[in-house]
This record gives structure tokens, sequence and C-alpha cells, in this order.
């Protein structure tokens, strides 16, 4: 039977999704740790449903942040025969020369960036005489004729690729014994692989799903967001469902993306970045809006904030009321493992959102 299932994790910092595309064929993009089990997320699920690790078939590395790479050298030490799918952008030459200068170092620039998990990704496909594969703008992934399913890149644009070769060259000058440059985050996030899953239903052909990693707008026309919606396989007003890019922040927000590329009446789901206090409550307000379902993986800081505020209120009501002799007692809960999984049939008009661990409905707490 024909359908689409996306799962997507998160824990406050960290991120994967994992596509189901019928047939026994899933796809991982991106890896985060389990902590309750120190196993990857996406392999942890498809254990949990009785499935073999053999159904991974493809694993896509959007970029090399930890946040989105963290275990996933475990993930393919089990996967021997998945194809891996790197940005072309952080592929190239120049910057695989500068990751093998960094990796001789023991600065901090080796722990950032996702640089010590990527070098055991490469060792791992090295000792298997395999090799990545290199990823840019409108390249197919995955089809399945049958089913009328494509699977595309949108990104790296070849600006970005261009743009990245020139700085790893300028990186590389700057190297020496003593010394080497860290890697601009920003640059990163402007050469990560979004994926596009272009589900041709029978019932209702809009029904694809923009995963849009960590994406940002530049100010060049043909980088970042302004790219992918100028592609030759981006979305026309098809997209139903949508991964929500940097965490909801305001430098991943992209109005053409949303009038070009989103159906009137869409989802979007995101991930948490506890540690800089993403997404916002200006700009969760802000994806509301542009939808008609938003859920997070996991309880926003801003969301939290104001619980807490309201619970405080009550109790220092209740000591007022009562006794000054209370002691307020503050009991730090758990946060627990959140995701969401968003899936359709053929059969179906609508997708089916479940939400499991700490993942909300932002639709419920405004």
């Amino acid at each position: 039977m024909q359908s689409i299932e996306v799962i997507l994790f998160g824990k406050g910092i960290g991120e994967s999704v994992l596509l189901n595309c019928g047939n026994n064929h899933w796809i991982v993009i991106d890896c985060c740790m389990n902590l309750e089990n120190s196993l990857p997320a996406p392999l942890e699920y498809l254990r949990s449903k009785g499935l073999s690790e053999d159904s991974i078939k493809q694993i896509v590395i959007s970029h090399f942040h930890n946040d989105h790479i963290v275990g996933m050298n475990q993930l393919i030490q089990v996967c021997p025969n998945a194809d891996v799918f790197v940005s072309k952008a952080l592929s190239i030459g120049e910057s695989l020369r500068f990751f093998a200068f960094q990796s001789t170092q023991t600065q901090k620039t080796q722990i950032e960036n996702g640089l010590s998990e990527f070098i055991k990704v490469s060792n791992i496909l090295e000792s298997r005489n395999k090799s990545y594969k290199k990823v840019s703008s409108d390249q197919l992934l995955y089809q399945d004729r049958i089913n009328k399913m494509q699977i595309y890149a949108l990104s790296p644009s070849d600006q970005d690729c261009r743009n990245t070769e020139n700085a790893f060259q300028r990186l590389l000058f700057q190297c020496n014994e003593s010394s080497v440059p860290a890697i601009s985050k920003n640059t990163t996030n402007h050469n990560c692989i979004t994926v596009l899953v272009s589900t041709q239903f029978m019932d209702n052909p809009k029904n694809d799903v923009l995963l849009g990693a960590d994406l940002e707008i530049t100010k060049d026309i043909n980088s970042g967001w302004d790219s992918v919606v100028n592609c030759t396989a981006s979305p026309d007003k098809s997209v139903k469902v949508f991964k929500i890019p940097h965490h909801g922040s305001q430098t991943a927000y992209h109005p053409t993306t949303w009038d070009k590329c989103m159906l009137p009446e869409s989802i979007g789901i995101l991930t948490t970045y506890d540690s800089s206090s993403l997404p916002r409550e200006e700009y969760l307000q802000r994806y509301k809006g542009l939808t008609t379902e938003l859920y997070s993986t996991t309880v926003p800081k801003c969301i939290a904030k104001k619980e807490k505020s309201a619970i405080s209120r009550k109790i220092d009501k209740i000591i007022l009321e009562h006794s000054k002799t209370v002691i307020r007692v503050s009991e730090k809960t758990k946060k627990q493992f959140g995701y969401i999984r968003v899936g359709k049939t053929h059969t179906e008009v609508d997708y089916t959102v479940e939400l499991f661990g700490d993942a909300i409905s932002i639709n419920e707490q405004y």
C-alpha cells in the first residue's frame, strides 16, 4: 500500500528524521541519541517496531553540527549496506583537506561542528572501501516509479558550493602547525541538505513533505532559501508537511518559501534548541499563524517558562493564604525524549499526527 511516514526526533538539543517510503525502504536524515538507552534515535525506533537495521537503505547527513550528527557513526556501523549522502559543499577537496588538517590538532575546534563524528564516519566508510555520495540541489535521491514517489535534495546550490570552496581555500591558507581557524557555524548551515518528498497520491497530489534541516536565508539570491525556491525541483504550493528549519529561528524564516511552496492548510513540525532558547515566542506565534497545525518534539523554553511562572504564582498565593512556615519545594522533572509521527496512506485524505514523550501541540498552548 502506498504510504508516507515521517518521524521527527528531538530532545532539546539533537535532531533526526526517519522516512518510511514503503517496501521496507527507510531513509535516515541526521542523527541524535536517545539517552534513555544510548542508541541512535532512528535505530531504536525501528527496533522497537520489530524492524531490522537492514531496513535503512539511505543515510543523509545534512551538515556536521553536533545536534545533527551525534551517534551517526554508530548508526552507519550497523548499516553496512546503506548509501551515505553528504552535502557537496562540505565534501569538496578543499573542505576535506581542511578537516584532515584540523583532525590532527587537539584544540577545541576538533570537537565543535561535529568534526570528530564526521571523522569516525569517514573512517568507517574507508574501512569498507566505500565512499559517501555528494549531494547538491535538484538531485534525485530516491524514486519509486510504481507509487510515483520521488525524493529530491533542494540544496546546497551551485553558488553555495562555489562559495564554500573559496572559503575553505582561505581557511587552508591560514592553517599552520600551531593554529587552525574555526569553521563558521553559519557557513555550515548555508550548505546543508534540504529534502523534498514528492508523493503523487492518486486522490490528491498535493501532499509533499519539505524537510528544512538548518538552512537559513542569506544576502545572495543564489544561496540558502532563495536558491531553494528557484531550483527546478522546488515545490509549487504542494507542501502539506514542513519540518521548519533551524529550530524555528529568525534566520530561517523565508516568506517566499511559505508563499510559493506551502499549501494554505499545512502542518508544521520542529525541534527545539534549548541552549539558545529556540524557538522564541515571536516566531512560534508567526509559524502558528502560517499553519493549521504546529507541533514541537519538546516543550520550547518560552512555553516552559510561562508554565513555571504560572505554577510559581499559584504556590506563592497558597503560601500567603495559609502559613509563613510553608516551604516551597521545586522538583525538577526529567525531560522525556520526544518525537512526532506524521503519516498518510493513499486511502486517507489527511495526514495523521501522533505525539510521543515530550512532544506537544503548539496550538494548544496559545
